[in-house]
């Protein structure tokens, strides 16, 4: 969410910048470049947490989730 946050506030000012001082448009692209950004670390994360065939009982399941959670947020 920091991330997302970051690249949303200083990206803006390049995107005013490349649509010839369109703020209307450049706030709009910005906001669907926000939710791509999250719509594509949701994907990863499915995608990292596909193979569930390892999950035997709840400390596994703890397990497996803390790093999944771990790998998505240092990769």
């Amino acid at each position: 969410m920091l991330v997302s946050r970051t690249i949303r506030k200083n990206r803006v000012i390049y995107l005013i910048d490349g649509f010839n001082g369109n703020d209307a448009l450049a706030r709009s692209a910005n906001h669907m470049l926000v939710a791509g950004f999250y719509l594509l670390n949701l994907g990863f994360v499915l995608l990292r947490m596909q193979n569930v065939s390892v999950i035997h009982s709840v400390e596994a399941l703890v397990e497996y989730l803390s790093s999944g959670l771990g790998f998505v947020l240092f990769a």
